[in-house]
């Protein structure tokens, strides 16, 4: 099943759009279906704009996938981080810079 087609089950059949959303894309980041996730987490976070969870999620599959830039780029979306997401983003600019990346 794509990504499109389990986010458009979810939206359609389920009260909990975003909660659901969240909890597939963990299940399949555990099955290691890291671009179903990702698929997924990217059309909800496209969708629900103001949903930060939803791109925390979707950062760590980035970072699970080794794209360094990309999760950066997604906790960039955060308005207001906390103490912890802005340690985690000065470390990503280190790893980033040093890759060249």
């Amino acid at each position: 099943v794509s990504p499109l087609a389990l986010y458009r089950i979810i939206v359609r059949e389920t009260d909990k759009k975003e909660e659901n959303i969240v909890k597939t894309a963990v299940l399949l980041k555990e099955q290691n279906q890291l671009v179903k996730a990702i698929g997924l987490l990217q059309k909800g976070v496209d969708n629900y704009p103001e949903n930060d969870e939803m791109k925390l999620e979707l950062a760590d599959a980035w970072l699970m996938a080794k794209q360094w830039q990309k999760a950066y780029e997604i906790l960039l979306q955060i308005k207001q981080p906390n103490d912890e997401i802005k340690e985690m983003m000065k470390e990503m600019e280190k790893v980033i810079g040093h890759e060249g990346v």
